[in-house]
């Protein structure tokens, strides 16, 4: 490359540099900022309102599989698993459950276990 080119070259560069667009195209160009930024905005929105909607669904479809159902007891039976026939419950009533007079044995009723429901 000569002189004369790099010359030339500098030049157009200034005078790209100098160059000012007209108010018109500024305004065209905002424009369409302003319009892609809106649509980004109601698209991130819709899809927050979708996600938000299947979580719901998907928890409440979750909830309705988990419901208690109810425990039904035959006429006659009690609903403590161990008292179901009689002379289990005969022989349970007999127990003599009155706690022990040492803190070892008072410390040994104690029930400890994790309470989940089972007995």
């Amino acid at each position: 490359m000569n002189d004369e080119s790099l010359d030339d070259l500098v030049a157009l560069y200034r005078q790209g540099a100098r160059e000012r667009t007209t108010p018109r195209v500024d305004g065209l160009v905002l424009a369409l900022a302003e319009r892609a930024a809106r649509r980004r905005r109601v698209t991130a929105w819709s899809v927050r309102l979708v996600t938000a909607t299947a979580a719901a669904v998907v928890l409440s479809l979750a909830l309705y599989a988990m419901r208690a159902r109810p425990v039904t007891v035959a006429e006659g039976e009690s609903p403590v698993p161990g008292l179901r026939d009689v002379s289990t419950r005969a022989y349970l009533q007999r127990m003599d459950v009155t706690p022990g007079a040492s803190t070892t044995q008072q410390y040994l009723m104690v029930d400890t276990s994790p309470t989940d429901g089972r007995l």
